[in-house]
C-alpha cells in the first residue's frame, strides 16, 4: 500500500511478513549512543589503516616538493598521494611521506594575536622552539647560521 506522509511516498508491504532492512555499519559492543558508536567504530578503521599503510616512494626514492624538511618543516601529508592518486608527482606542494602525529594548528583567535605581533615579538617566541627541535633532530650544527641570523632580527 503507497501512503503519502510529510512529503515522502511511503510503501508499506500488506503481506504480514515485514522484511528486516540490512545496515552497513556493524554494531558495536557496548556502544550506547549511535554518535559515540559511529564516532568508535570510524576511529578504529583508521588506525588500521595507517598502521598497515606503507607509503611508497618512487624508484629513485623520490617524494615530493612538499616533503622537503619532513617532518618539522615539511607541508600537509598529501592526502591524494595516501588514496593512490596523486598526479603532481615530485611538484606536489604537500608531503609524501609519512606523519605519525598530526600538525599542530592555531585556532582563529590565536591566529589573528600572532598576526598583531611584531617581527621581533614572534621571533622572540619561535626562536626558543626552533633551538629546541633542531638540537633533538641533529640539526644544530647544519641550522647555525639560520639561527644567527633569526637572533640578529631582535
Amino acid at each position: 500500500a503507497l501512503q503519502y506522509q510529510h512529503t515522502f511516498i511511503n510503501f508499506e508491504e500488506t503481506t504480514g511478513r515485514q522484511k528486516q532492512r540490512s545496515s552497513s555499519l556493524s554494531p558495536v559492543a557496548g556502544c550506547n549512543a549511535e554518535g559515540a558508536c559511529l564516532e568508535k567504530y570510524v576511529d578504529g578503521l583508521l588506525q588500521k589503516t595507517g598502521e598497515n599503510y606503507q607509503w611508497p616512494i618512487d624508484a629513485q626514492g623520490n617524494t615530493s616538493k612538499g616533503s622537503l624538511g619532513h617532518p618539522e618543516v615539511c607541508g600537509r601529508f598529501c592526502i591524494r598521494f595516501f588514496y593512490g592518486n596523486c598526479r603532481q608527482g615530485e611538484n606536489c606542494e604537500f608531503c609524501h611521506l609519512a606523519h605519525r602525529e598530526p600538525k599542530v594548528k592555531m585556532d582563529k583567535a590565536q591566529r589573528q594575536l600572532f598576526e598583531m605581533l611584531g617581527e621581533a615579538e614572534v621571533l622572540s617566541l619561535v626562536l626558543p622552539h626552533i633551538e629546541r627541535r633542531c638540537a633533538r633532530n641533529g640539526l644544530k650544527k647544519q641550522m647555525l647560521f639560520v639561527i644567527h641570523m633569526l637572533r640578529r632580527r631582535l
